[in-house]
């Protein structure tokens, strides 16, 4: 499968008088500028606006004297990274500002920061050695008294450790979440942390509920319904808390749809109407604030409910294919073996009711993507998704 790339040629910089400065290249270490293949991101472009590009390649030079100056501008390379998902250059421009954190004596508060940037990186770069990094971060940052989440995005910094702990579903990672604990004595700032604490330990409590094969300890549609009204009435005063709690909104409406997905006593196209609603208002909060990440996943759930439930291929392959642009779009590659596993599932069926050379190709073309899938399984340490890929290959391949 060709993945979209950042940019391996030089693109010049201009100054204001229009004249060409010379070209920054992107294995230059004091460099970061870059772009992105326009198959990522259609504007094109410059990657970061010139100010802190510049500063940073002078600054680098400077040495020690300007130390200070260099890392701050990396790490404001590194939030512009964050916005765009481009999460691989993010950590680069991390490594780049601790490099520079380590000529002069950064503050505490520079640190925090640091660390959050560096914890929000490795989480959406796959693989458990990220994973693992990125908890030890969010929480010492969380855990810690001073300095205090005035440093760092607090209900940021929380809910990307939970959905780390959680997205591998690891009964051991799940313990984990419901034993976390804020330190003793500590309120915490965002009225949204406490909601999204609650929202991961009681979807947790259910999953090992169902692990252990125990009675569920948390009716799921009460808990989310009361989330739900309180995460609504929420007062925001900021764009950025709006965009939280409408965020945190979205997911609470496509986990209320995920729950009711599997009601077997209500048939499945009743069912369908009770669920599109929900879908409907998550997807475009989802939309209307950018968050790809999100839709991906609506779409996803939305294929799951089309696929293993209604069995309706087509309209389930066109989900999943929307979901698959969306994560190559954003260069989420911890998602990809995921999406193709469930994309390579779809061909095999619709190849079980073809006859002839369809068949034959549907068989082909569902093994060809379940290897794919147990590719990046294997790379990026995804045990669920690998032993999923790996049963499929042999079950598809004994078709042929």
């Amino acid at each position: 499968m060709q993945r979209a790339a950042i940019s391996e040629s030089p693109h010049p910089l201009r100054t204001s008088s229009g004249s060409e400065e010379l070209p920054l290249q992107l294995d230059d270490p004091s460099c970061v500028c870059g772009t992105l293949a326009p198959a990522r991101f259609l504007d094109g472009g410059l990657l970061f606006t010139h100010a802190p590009e510049v500063l940073l390649r002078h600054a680098s030079r400077a040495g020690v004297r300007m130390a200070e100056e260099a890392m701050s501008a990396a790490m404001k390379a590194a939030e512009s990274a964050r916005k765009l998902m481009a999460f691989r250059r993010m950590k680069e421009f991390v490594d780049i500002a601790r490099s520079h954190a380590r000529l002069f004596k950064a503050s505490p508060e520079q640190i925090a920061h640091l660390d959050f940037l560096e914890a929000y990186a490795s989480k959406n770069l796959g693989g458990q050695d990220n994973r693992d990094r990125a908890f030890s971060l969010f929480n010492a940052l969380l855990q810690s008294a001073t300095p205090g989440p005035e440093t760092y995005p607090e209900f940021e910094a929380l809910q990307a450790m939970l959905e780390g702990l959680y997205e591998e579903k690891q009964l051991d990672e799940q313990k984990v979440i419901l034993d976390w604990q804020w330190p003793e004595g500590y309120t915490p700032r965002d009225p949204l942390s406490p909601l999204v604490l609650r929202f991961y330990r009681v979807i947790a409590q259910a999953d090992v509920d169902r692990a252990m094969r125990q009675a569920p300890t948390y009716d799921l549609v009460e808990e989310l319904g009361a989330l739900l009204t309180q995460s609504k009435a929420l007062k925001v005063e900021t764009e950025v808390a709006r965009r939280h709690r409408d965020l945190f909104i979205s997911r609470l409406l496509q986990n209320l749809a995920q729950v009711h997905s599997f009601v077997r006593d209500i048939p499945p196209e009743e069912r369908l109407e009770m669920l599109q609603p929900w879908w409907t208002e998550s997807l475009a909060l989802k939309r209307e604030h950018g968050d790809l990440q999100g839709q991906a996943l609506t779409l996803g759930t939305q294929g799951n409910f089309f696929s293993f439930v209604l069995n309706r291929y087509p309209e389930a392959l066109a989900l999943y294919e929307e979901d698959l642009a969306l994560i190559e779009k954003m260069g989420d590659d911890s998602q990809l073996s995921s999406i193709l596993n469930r994309i390579a599932t779809v061909h095999f069926a619709m190849a079980q009711g073809a006859e002839g050379e369809a068949q034959q190709e549907g068989f082909e073309r569902a093994l060809d993507l379940s290897k794919q899938a147990l590719k990046w399984g294997v790379d990026l340490d995804r045990e669920g998704d690998l032993a999923f890929a790996a049963e499929a290959v042999m079950k598809f391949a004994a078709q042929l």
